[in-house]
């Protein structure tokens, strides 16, 4: 199972083309993050990006790729050097609050340079798909470049992943066969009734070894996470279905939807109806933010 994929599914992580085109300077773009990760790739020229926590503004040049996690409000704008440039933007919104550790493990920006791309990996060869639809602008190439956009996301997530995993952390635990084969479980059983015994059962480990080495590799225990990932889910739904808070709690796994409620506000600090009375709306006006990350 691609775990990874599973929890920005759960998170309700939806992504969106914001610009594809060409730049002539003078030109300045603001990028308001608070629900969202945003993802540029200059395909041609150089631009400037700027935030309030860089000391200076940074330089991107042709071939360059920068993501930037929630809450990074930043801006870009033409370099006076460069006559044209060619800037490709996506946004992942985060439909509700996440709470999956994945995503605080994650830099506030991290830029890959177009000369630590290897010249034969996937990543540039996404970035040279990317650039010959630029070019083309045929019948599709919006599309095509979206979703192309959608797999360089993926590729970046990995790489920041692979450099930033420590065994003190979520990504850095998921190498461990265990702790790879729990979560597993977990994910793809998600309304299963699970035990420490039954867990420790179908891993083939003592109960006190899986909630020790689970404890010391992720800070948390195995039915802890678990609800983690159901709550994830369910405010997922909460925002984007009507469905009734006792159909998302039964669907979940919860027998009782007092217990899913008492939970849910235990994980995000309100019950399941505040929570959807405060980010429906901003599900629903969703469309709008094709203009703005």
């Amino acid at each position: 199972m691609d775990i990874v994929s599973d929890i920005l599914q759960l998170s309700g992580v939806k992504n969106h083309l914001l610009h594809n085109q060409v730049i002539q300077s003078p030109w300045q773009m603001k990028f308001p993050c608070n629900k969202s990760i945003a993802f540029h790739v200059v395909t041609k020229g150089e631009l400037i990006l700027e935030a309030k926590k860089f000391e200076k503004p940074k330089v991107l040049r042709q071939g360059d790729i920068v993501f930037l996690t929630r809450g990074f409000d930043h801006s870009l704008s033409s370099n006076a050097a460069a006559t044209e440039s060619i800037l490709i933007s996506g946004a992942y919104q985060l439909l509700c609050d996440p709470i999956h550790p994945l995503f605080f493990e994650l830099p506030d920006y991290f830029i890959l340079s177009s000369v630590n791309i290897e010249r034969h990996s996937p990543i540039n060869t996404v970035l040279s798909l990317i650039s010959q639809e630029m070019a083309l602008a045929d019948i599709g190439s919006t599309k095509i470049t979206k979703n192309l956009l959608d797999v360089m996301f993926n590729y970046i997530l990995r790489e920041i992943l692979r450099q930033k995993g420590t065994n003190h952390s979520w990504s850095g635990s998921i190498s461990d066969p265990l702790i790879f084969k729990v979560l597993n479980l977990l994910h793809e059983n998600l309304t299963h009734n699970w035990s420490l015994n039954e867990l420790a059962e179908k891993s083939g480990i003592s109960r006190s070894g899986l909630a020790s080495k689970f404890k010391n590799s992720l800070g948390d225990t195995p039915l802890n996470y678990l609800s983690k990932l159901r709550i994830q889910k369910a405010s997922n739904l909460l925002i984007s279905t009507d469905l009734t808070i006792e159909q998302i709690s039964h669907s979940l796994g919860y027998n009782d939807s007092f217990v899913f409620s008492k939970n849910f506000k235990k994980h995000l600090g309100q019950n399941p109806s505040e929570y959807r009375k405060k980010y429906k709306q901003y599900y629903l006006g969703l469309p709008s933010l094709e203009k703005s990350s």
